[in-house]
């Protein structure tokens, strides 16, 4: 007598718009694009009472949990179904959703309603394995304020490679300062980023413990968070009303959420790559520099390019005659273009100087000069540019610095 295998079901049903939620940010992690079929789905976990969802690209990862109702048959049973169309057909849903699950079947039952589709599932024993609930309840969280965040990243995002084969410049790198009163006293928050053309470097109060040993060049603690990963905790900042985040590191990974929210986590592997040592790029102790007013100097940035070249990435001529500054641009294709400038102070020999600039990069600096004065510092025609804010009282007065490398005209 033939025994045949016992066949293990489970079934739960769950809010649909707490569910489509979760979807739209897990089916926005996956990479469709994958060659693997199991990395363009979605993992739906079967648990007490709740439903794990899981996606992933195996670097940015997003874990949620959406809790339901009516759960009968096995715990634990999981299944995996392309994100696209399970989104899909969430979305078109007409109310509630039914998830079932058979262990030794390839497909699982949505139905809601009328409505039943039978969808074709991958295994979800082959999906890379993730943190559980538990788990991740067990990580030591810190809580850093959004608006910290938001300042470090805006101020330093922009200017992080593209360039995903460069690893170690396609990322953000993220410092802990000490205190200038007590050395043992943690209490800045420094972010910094490059693209090997420009810098940006972001100092917040703020304490956030970092694992691992100090940088050798800058004697700092801190992590490299890969370009995407600091998108996503940018987005995250970026919700109404919120307050704080919760952050997690463990071994190489960082984990974010909501504060006092756990519906949600996503995580990040960091880079293991060396950032380059920023502080020797840095200018010190330059001969020339110039003070104007931010607004106006971003005006006149914003003219000019419409004359300018993206073939130059923008380029302009920063020309002093006579002691007056002018701004020049030439596009073979368009025409060319000038402007005075007024400053409100200028130290050094500017006499007869000419040096290049790009447009596009100042302009990107000054959007985050977050005073009404700032200060360009120069030496000669190929050395490096710092900008920083001045003036206001403000304690980001110097703070946050920028630094662009000059263009041959």
């Amino acid at each position: 007598m033939t025994t045949q295998p016992i066949t293990r079901t489970a079934c739960i049903t769950l809010p649909r718009v707490a569910l489509l939620q979760q979807l739209v940010e897990a089916k926005r992690i996956v990479d469709a694009k994958a060659t693997s079929p199991i990395l363009r789905s979605i993992c739906l976990t079967i648990l007490g009472g709740e439903v794990a969802i899981v996606a992933t690209d195996l670097r940015l990862t997003v874990l949620g949990r959406v809790v339901g109702s009516a759960q009968t048959g096995d715990a634990g049973l999981s299944c995996c179904l392309d994100a696209k169309k399970l989104h899909d057909v969430v979305k078109a849903m007409p109310g509630d959703v039914t998830l079932t699950i058979e262990e030794k079947t390839t497909s699982s039952t949505l139905s809601s309603g009328k409505s039943r589709f039978n969808l074709t599932t991958l295994r979800g024993a082959d999906f890379p394995k993730m943190l559980s609930a538990a788990a991740l309840a067990s990580l030591t969280w810190q809580t850093v304020p959004a608006a910290t965040l938001i300042d470090l990243i805006d101020g330093t995002l922009f200017s992080a490679s593209q360039d995903t084969t460069r690893e170690h410049m396609n990322a953000c790198l993220l410092e802990l300062l000490p205190s200038a009163d007590t050395v043992d006293t943690l209490s800045k928050l420094r972010m910094v980023s490059t693209d090997g053309h420009r810098l940006s470097r972001i100092d917040r109060d703020g304490v956030l413990a970092l694992p691992g040993e100090a940088d050798k060049y800058t004697g700092f603690t801190g992590i490299l968070i890969p370009r995407d990963g600091v998108v996503e905790l940018r987005k995250l900042c970026g919700g109404k009303g919120l307050c704080s985040v919760e952050v997690a590191i463990a071994k190489n990974v960082l984990y974010f959420r909501v504060a006092g929210q756990t519906l949600t986590t996503y995580s990040i592997v960091l880079c293991a790559a060396q950032f380059p040592p920023y502080t020797q790029v840095i200018p010190r102790d330059a001969q020339r520099s110039l003070v104007f007013d931010v607004a106006s100097m971003a005006a006149t940035v914003k003219r000019l390019m419409l004359a300018s070249s993206e073939k130059t990435v923008y380029a302009v001529a920063f020309d002093f005659v006579g002691g007056k500054l002018t701004l020049r641009t030439d596009n073979p294709d368009v025409g060319n273009a000038e402007e005075d400038v007024d400053l409100q102070g200028a130290d050094g020999d500017t006499d007869d100087f000419k040096f290049g600039i790009s447009l596009r990069y100042l302009g990107e600096a000054l959007e985050h000069v977050a005073t009404s004065t700032a200060k360009l510092h120069f030496n000669g025609l190929l050395d490096p540019m710092l900008l920083h804010g001045v003036g206001d009282g403000s304690s980001r007065d110097g703070g946050d610095v920028f630094v662009i490398m000059p263009c041959r005209l």
